[in-house]
């Protein structure tokens, strides 16, 4: 039995006013925070909570997932005290949680666990914490948290009184913690846990499961995961770094045995604890590990969790759990200085300074992410680069604000980790479609159709899209799928009946067709005047004008009656064709211009996007995007996070052997002349010399190539060679801005010292050379170094290694989803010009992006002299290292000339 309970003493009420001082402290920057992701339809908007009757609702007629209605009715409260104003539900969160840690002190402290005012403290500022506090809808993890200790503690004033008062405030704190959250209904097994009993259990609830989602994993998957689950919190109570709001999704292979381990080595742990349970060390540590997986059972993937459809783990989750960890390794300190007694009396409490001081630290820096839902998504990004969710939630706040081309890029990088993801596909499409990206924005919502094929919605928005684009063959053949999803839609009949009645295009009109559709539509709702207006088209289209002519009047009528008078004016133009026996014709759309800035073009397997620089230095000039749609439909070979800034053989320096301010950049301080090659497959980019500060005009040429190719050719003519100075020497850089990577590396032909065999040489450009910016430059064999003055200061493309160097002109490397990017050349070395390769490795912080470009570099220059190369791109799936070399071997075999290196 334990000792009688106490009023408190001066002590104690010292301790509980520390620990209060020390929460709240802890707390201050998450006090200053806002409304985050769930709290606006949970809190923020729900009407519920806004309506004086919504009290009842909240407990009587539930209309959420999960029935929290204790929880909803502090917001309900809170709503009529703070409002709009977030300050009063974080400060109430805090308060809950500082109460949460005094009775986890005192309950740690009635069951003679030591260091319970540490484990306490420990408890209040640990930062795995932060995310049940901080985020204001989480105030049912703090709520319950209460309850749930407050049920113990009375339970063991019951277990010593046995007085019913003490078990009847133990129950019924128990049921108001599951009003609060559901999964506090472990407390049962829990109370069996510190007894040292185990038994078998199966939890049906409705946790947090939203209808449309369900984990397709089975059991022995969700066996395998649980216990990677466990030692996942147990890390994270332990060595609390690396926080996210959403961590990395992981899954578990059950195919395999290793997957398994995790799940093997905790039941292990716990049988060892078991058989030693005659020592104290073991008793407790199997109280503590025991609470703590019996506390996380219902969120270790047995049962769907809503959160769970982005990360299998949740910091707030170990919220009650936790505090078994804690009290484990607090009581195990202690109990080293009892073994120890030689050990200064000032270590454990020292040590235990160190750790509420270091955990402090860390909760007040964690608080300051919950600021608002831009810098909740940025961080989680920061340290989850593939949580789709924040892509996806940032997207749609830039949408909001009206900046479609950063939603773009957020839905797109939201789609390298979800291809399949429907929803994203839309998003992503409406925003192109506000970017003026119309052709782009259909391609994307066809995507989505084809994901969800029975989505009657999506083929009519479809088709709406296409109308808009002027193909009104593709329009009917969308409106009709819809129609055949949903055949009693009338909007649906009345869309495509209008169309076959109305259409300019010959093909597309069927007037017995559109009169049996606008017929039914009619009779589904048969006093609109715009269903009303479609019959009478179609009455028109087959050749029956006076019913067209009466049907149309009706119309009318109909649209006066309901005041739509904006109707009548067309319904009477209308009216007057059928009365003279002519039909109603749409206006055939205007072709679609061209924005001069911008080509594409569709060839073989690959369509791209071609820009000029008029925008510069926004947007780059050369290859905007690339796809595969054979190997990689939804993945751009360049960058797409950086969209106009990053280009594929982007012409970006001409460079000088002597420090000049043209030497940076100086093809973007001139325009380019962009226009069609006759053959409709290429682009060509013209520069004249008077634009050019160098004095130089060039061409730079783009074909694409059947199945993955894009045939480059530069030529160029500098008019003024003085320019160049006494060394003369000119290198024409151009870009490749890379997608995501498998690796950075550029792979070539070569050798690694001189003397050395021919060999696959995997270059990753490393750092040493003093002239190191984050990159480097590749040479042939048989080329020596540039030379240049020693003030150049623009020399990151004029140095180069001296090893390895390349043999054969051509590199490629590997990227994402398995493609790969070969870059072959005409050329390689002569005393006249030569080709190099570079790796530059600037944008690999957040995504493996690096530019894998070139330099063609003139030795020497002379006036009114052409110079140039031939080079071919090729953008496929990765086979082999061999395979890149016969794409090689293939082009240069077929070049006009000779691709060797020319020894002059």
């Amino acid at each position: 039995m334990l000792g009688p309970m106490r009023g408190p003493s001066g002590t104690a009420i010292a301790r509980a006013t520390c620990l209060i001082l020390l929460a709240i402290a802890a707390y201050l920057p998450a006090m200053r925070g806002g409304f985050i992701w769930d709290d606006h339809p949970l809190v923020l908007n729900n009407p519920r909570l806004h309506e004086a009757a919504g009290l009842s609702w909240l407990w009587l007629i539930p209309d959420f997932e999960d029935y929290w209605p204790l929880t909803y009715t502090t917001f309900w409260i809170d709503w009529r005290l703070w409002g709009e104003r977030p300050a009063g539900y974080h400060v109430e969160n805090v308060l809950l949680h500082v109460a949460t840690a005094i009775l986890v002190w005192r309950l740690l402290r009635r069951l003679g666990v030591p260091g319970a005012w540490v484990c306490a403290a420990i408890f209040a500022v640990h930062p795995v914490n932060v995310a049940g506090v901080a985020w204001i809808i989480q105030r049912k993890t703090v709520l319950a948290g209460l309850m749930f200790f407050a049920s113990l503690l009375f339970y063991v004033r019951y277990d010593e009184s046995e007085r019913p008062a003490d078990y009847a405030v133990a129950l019924g704190s128990y049921l108001l913690a599951l009003l609060s959250k559901s999964s506090v209904i472990m407390l049962p097994f829990l109370l069996l846990t510190v007894v040292l009993t185990w038994i078998s259990f199966d939890v049906h609830h409705r946790y947090g499961v939203g209808t449309e989602f369900a984990r397709p994993e089975g059991f022995a998957a969700r066996l395998a995961g649980a216990g990677w689950i466990v030692w996942f919190y147990l890390f994270k109570a332990l060595i609390p770094i690396h926080l996210a709001f959403v961590y990395p999704y992981w899954s578990v292979d059950p195919a395999s045995g290793w997957s398994y381990l995790p799940t093997l080595v905790l039941v292990a742990a716990l049988l060892a604890l078991w058989r030693w349970r005659q020592h104290a060390w073991a008793r407790g540590g199997l109280l503590g590990l025991g609470y703590f997986v019996v506390s996380l059972a219902p969120v270790l993937g047995f049962v769907d969790i809503a959160h769970m459809y982005y990360s299998l783990a949740a910091d707030h989750y170990q919220y009650l759990a936790i505090i078994g960890i804690i009290a484990t390794a607090v009581a195990a300190v202690c109990a080293a200085r009892r073994r120890w007694p030689t050990m200064p009396r000032a270590v454990a409490p020292v040590l235990g300074a160190c750790v509420v001081a270091l955990l402090f630290v860390q909760t007040w820096r964690q608080g300051y992410i919950y600021k608002d839902d831009d810098t909740i998504w940025r961080a989680t990004l920061a340290m989850n680069p593939r949580a789709w969710v924040a892509d996806e939630e940032l997207g749609t706040a830039c949408f909001e604000r009206d900046q479609p081309g950063q939603a773009a890029d957020h839905f797109t990088a939201a789609l390298r980790t979800r291809p399949r993801d429907s929803e994203l596909h839309v998003r992503l499409a409406a925003a192109l479609k506000r970017q003026g990206r119309l052709d782009d924005a259909i391609r994307r919502l066809a995507q989505a159709a084809e994901l969800r094929p029975k989505d009657a919605g999506l083929h009519n928005a479809l088709g709406g899209w296409w109308a808009e684009r002027g193909n009104v063959v593709e329009a009917v053949r969308s409106y009709r799928r819809a129609l055949d999803l949903l055949p009693n839609e009338e909007y649906l009949a009345n869309n495509v009946a209008w169309m076959l009645a109305t259409s300019p295009i010959t093909e597309v009109r069927d007037g017995p067709e559109a009169v049996r559709l606008a017929e039914h539509a009619v009779r589904l709702v048969g006093h609109d005047p715009q269903l009303i207006d479609t019959l009478a088209a179609a009455y028109a289209e087959a050749g029956r004008f006076d019913q067209a002519a009466a049907t149309a009047r009706r119309a009318i009528e109909c649209a006066r009656k309901w005041d739509q008078d904006d109707l009548v004016q067309p319904f009477e133009a209308r009216l007057h064709l059928y009365e003279r026996r002519r039909p109603y014709r749409e206006l055939a759309p205007d072709p679609p211009t061209e924005d001069p800035h911008v080509i594409r073009i569709e060839h073989g397997n690959l369509r791209a996007v071609f820009q000029d620089n008029a925008e510069s230095p926004k947007v780059l000039s050369g290859i905007d995007s690339l796809f595969n749609v054979k190997d990689a439909p939804d993945f751009d070979a360049y960058d797409p996070d950086s969209p106009g800034a990053s280009a594929g053989i982007n012409f970006e320096h001409i460079i000088a052997g002597h420090e000049n301010p043209n030497n940076s950049f100086t093809p973007r301080r001139g325009p380019f002349t962009m226009r069609r090659l006759p053959d409709g497959r290429g682009v060509q980019l013209v520069r004249r010399a008077a634009d050019d500060p160098w004095s130089v005009d060039s061409t730079l040429s783009y074909t694409l190539v059947a199945p993955h190719y894009v045939d480059v050719e530069f030529r160029c003519r500098p008019r003024d060679a003085g320019k160049f100075g006494k060394r003369g020497c000119a290198i024409f850089s151009f870009c490749n801005y890379m997608n995501d990577a498998a690796d950075a590396a550029l792979h070539f032909r070569g050798v690694e010292a001189a003397g050395g065999e021919e060999v696959w040489i995997a270059a990753d450009a490393p750092p040493g050379h003093p002239h190191w910016n984050q990159g480097g430059t590749y040479h042939h064999r048989d080329a020596a170094a540039l030379d240049y003055d020693p003030d150049l200061r623009f020399n990151l493309n004029s140095w180069s290694y001296d090893y390895p160097r390349f043999t054969l002109p051509f590199y490629y490397g590997r990227a994402a989803r398995d493609m790969t990017l070969i870059l072959m050349f005409d050329r390689a070395w002569s005393v006249r010009d030569e080709i190099r390769f570079s790796l530059f490795k600037f944008k690999l912080k957040r995504f493996p992006r690096p530019a894998w470009d070139f330099e063609y570099v003139v030795h020497k220059v002379e006036q009114d002299q052409e110079y140039g190369f031939r080079a071919r791109l090729v953008w496929k799936r990765f086979v082999s290292p061999q395979d890149c070399l016969d794409e090689y071997g293939q082009w240069a075999a077929a070049l006009t000339h000779p691709t060797r290196p020319q020894q002059e």
